[in-house]
C-alpha cells in the first residue's frame, strides 16, 4: 500500500508533554492524517486523548510503536491505524513460526519486532564470530558484510558495504485488537 500526501499545508511538530493538551492542539488544527513518532505507549496515550474529544484523525507510525503494546494499552482507540513494521507475527514460514512457539513457551507472550531482531542480529554475529581469525569489532564488521546476505526468520535480509541493513518493510493495519498486514 502506498500513501500519497496531495497537500502539505499542514505539517505541524509538536511537542507536548501533556498528551490531552497535544489532542487539543492537534484537533484544532483539523488534519487529515497524524503520523505520530512516538513509542507504542505514547502512541496508544496520544490516540486515546483524540479519540476522547471526539477527533477520527487517521493514525500512522513507525515501526517504534510496532509491538504487542501499542494494542495493549491502545484498545479501541487504535484501531485503523497505520504502523510500520517489518515483522509479521502471522508469518507461516517454518523458521518464524518455531521461534515464535519457542519464545511464547519461554516468555509467555508473542515476539515483537525487537525480539527477533535481537534473534536475527545474534545469528549475524555468530557467523561473523566462525569466519575469524579474531573477535576485534573491524574483523567482526568486514566478515559481516563479506557474507551480505542472511536468512531472517521471514525473509532474507542483506547488509550493505555500509553495515547497514536491507530489508523489505511493510505497512500494518490495526484490524479486530491485531496488527494485520496492509499492503
Amino acid at each position: 500500500m502506498i500513501f500519497r500526501i496531495k497537500d502539505l499545508t499542514k505539517i505541524f511538530i509538536i511537542i507536548d508533554p501533556d498528551s490531552a493538551n497535544l489532542a487539543k492542539k492537534v484537533a484544532e488544527s483539523k488534519p487529515d492524517g497524524l503520523f505520530i513518532i512516538a513509542n507504542a505507549g505514547g502512541t496508544a496515550e496520544i490516540t486515546q486523548q483524540l479519540r476522547k474529544i471526539g477527533c477520527e484523525v487517521q493514525i500512522y507510525s513507525p515501526l517504534w510503536s510496532n509491538t504487542v503494546d501499542l494494542i495493549k494499552k491502545g484498545g479501541t482507540a487504535v484501531e485503523g491505524a497505520f504502523v510500520v513494521g517489518a515483522i509479521d507475527n502471522n508469518d507461516s514460514s517454518k523458521e518464524f513460526l518455531k521461534f515464535k512457539e519457542d519464545y511464547l513457551q519461554k516468555y509467555g507472550d508473542t515476539p515483537s519486532f525487537s525480539s527477533v531482531y535481537s534473534y536475527e542480529s545474534a545469528t549475524v554475529l555468530f557467523k561473523a564470530i566462525k569466519m575469524g581469525p579474531n573477535l576485534k569489532p573491524s574483523t567482526l564488521k568486514k566478515n559481516i558484510i563479506k557474507i551480505g546476505e542472511f536468512q531472517g526468520l521471514e525473509e532474507n535480509f542483506q547488509i550493505d558495504q555500509f553495515g547497514d541493513v536491507v530489508r523489505y518493510y511493510k505497512v500494518f493495519r490495526v484490524e479486530n485488537g491485531e496488527l494485520r498486514k496492509a499492503d
